[in-house]
């Protein structure tokens, strides 16, 4: 059996990536509120906005913009959580 050590972008990728999914993770600690889905509306370009509001609350709840909007209203800024929790060579 033959090991194959992995490029080190390969490691950079998947420390960022585990970033990532801990900082949308703390959303599941939130609770969005349809204020939050009025607000984030507003903040859309109309084309993507018309798409959304035909989605509907629900349907926000998923998406990773909504979540992250959530996450940043409430303090959770993205930027800081990367830069917190990896490595400079993978934040780069």
């Amino acid at each position: 059996m033959y090991i194959v050590e992995a490029p080190p972008y390969v490691w950079l990728q998947y420390e960022a990536q585990r970033s990532i999914l801990e900082y949308f993770a703390c959303y599941q600690q939130l609770e969005p509120t349809p204020t939050d889905f009025k607000h984030w509306l507003e903040s859309l370009p109309y084309s993507i906005r018309a798409i959304s509001i035909c989605s509907g609350y629900q349907c926000a709840l998923q998406n990773l913009s909504f979540k992250r909007y959530v996450l940043e209203t409430r303090g959770y800024s993205l930027y800081d959580h990367l830069q917190a929790t990896i490595s400079v060579e993978a934040f780069a």
